[in-house]
C-alpha cells in the first residue's frame, strides 16, 4: 500500500501506518479493500488483528490482508450484442488487453469511452467470470446506426445553349459499414452559378491492428468555365487515444486555367505542395441516423 494511497485517507499516515477515528474504521477497510481489488485481487479480505486499547483509550491493530487466489488478470474478451465489434478498438480505443491487471473499476471507466463512437454504444456495463484458471471480460455492446444523407436535385434549360443542366446538392456520410470502424464522407454541390464543389474524404482507423492510421482527402472546385482547383491530401495518423491523435501529411493543390479570353493575363496556372503536423481533439456530442 503506497502512502500518498493512505494520505487519502488521513493526514497522520505514514509508510507503515495510520491513523484515523474510530467511526472511519469501516469506510477506511472499505477504501482499502477497492484499492487492492483494483490492483488485480478482486477476493482480497481485509481484518484487524490483533486489537488492543492503551491508557489514552487509543486503539491499536494490525491490518492483516488475505489476497485470496493471486492476483486475476484478463484472460478473454467477450462482446456481447455486437460481436462483430472492431476488435482494434477494444486494444486501442478502449485499453483494454489481454494480460493486463483486473481492475472492474478501471475497466467501467475505459467502457464509458465508446460515448465518443458513432457506430456503437455500451448497453449494460460490463461483466466478468472467473474459473479457477481465467477471467473472462464481457462488454455489452450494440451497433448504432450512423450513416447521414442529404441531398436535393433541380434542372432547367441554359438560355445559351438550350440544353438542360442539373443543379444539386449532396452530404453522404458512411461510417462503420465494414466493420472495421471506417468513414466515407461524399459532398458535392452544383448551383445556378456554374460554380461544382465535390468532396471525399476517406479514414482508415487502426492499420493492421496498430494505433496508426490514414486518411485521404480529394476536393475539387470548378468555376463555370474560367478555371479548376484540384486539392489532394494523405495523412498518417497516429491515435493517442480515444480523444486526441497526432497525424503527419502531405497536400497537393493544382489550379488550371480553363479560357483563352482576356482574363487568361490574370488567373494563373499553379501547383504547391504542402506538408502537414496536425493534432486533433475531437468529441461527439451528435450522432445522425439513416
Amino acid at each position: 500500500m503506497k502512502k500518498e494511497d493512505l494520505l487519502a485517507l488521513s493526514s497522520k499516515a505514514t509508510d507503515s501506518s495510520i491513523t484515523i477515528p474510530i467511526p472511519a474504521t469501516k469506510r477506511t477497510l472499505q477504501y482499502l479493500n477497492s484499492l487492492i481489488a483494483e490492483k488485480g485481487y478482486p477476493f482480497a479480505s481485509l481484518s484487524l488483528n490483533p486489537i488492543t486499547v492503551d491508557a489514552q483509550k487509543n486503539v491499536f491493530s494490525s491490518l492483516v490482508i488475505k489476497l485470496n487466489g493471486g492476483q486475476r488478470r484478463i484472460d478473454a474478451v467477450v462482446v456481447k450484442g455486437y460481436e462483430k465489434f472492431p476488435k482494434s478498438y477494444i486494444r486501442h480505443f478502449l485499453k483494454i488487453k489481454k494480460g493486463t491487471q483486473f481492475g472492474i473499476k478501471d475497466i467501467e471507466k475505459k467502457t464509458q469511452l465508446l460515448k465518443n463512437l458513432r457506430f456503437a454504444s455500451e448497453i449494460k456495463p460490463p461483466e466478468v467470470l472467473f474459473k479457477n484458471d481465467s477471467t473472462t471480460l464481457y462488454l455489452y455492446i450494440e451497433k448504432r446506426k450512423s450513416n447521414a444523407f442529404d441531398g436535393f436535385l433541380g434542372f432547367g434549360t441554359n438560355e445559351e445553349t438550350n440544353k438542360i443542366e442539373f443543379d444539386g446538392y449532396l452530404n453522404l456520410e458512411l461510417n462503420n459499414n465494414l466493420n472495421y470502424g471506417e468513414s466515407l464522407n461524399l459532398y458535392y454541390k452544383s448551383d445556378e452559378n456554374k460554380q461544382r464543389t465535390f468532396n471525399a474524404q476517406v479514414t482508415l482507423p487502426y492499420l493492421l491492428k496498430t494505433p496508426l492510421g490514414a486518411e485521404f482527402e480529394l476536393r475539387i472546385f470548378k468555376k463555370d468555365t474560367l478555371f479548376t482547383t484540384a486539392t489532394q491530401i494523405a495523412k498518417l495518423f497516429y491515435q493517442v487515444n480515444s480523444k486526441n491523435r497526432i497525424s503527419l501529411g502531405i497536400e497537393a493543390i493544382q489550379s488550371n486555367n480553363l479560357t483563352n479570353s482576356s482574363f487568361s493575363n490574370v488567373i494563373e496556372d499553379y501547383k504547391t505542395n504542402l506538408y502537414t503536423l496536425e493534432y486533433q481533439f475531437r468529441e461527439i456530442s451528435e450522432t445522425f441516423s439513416l
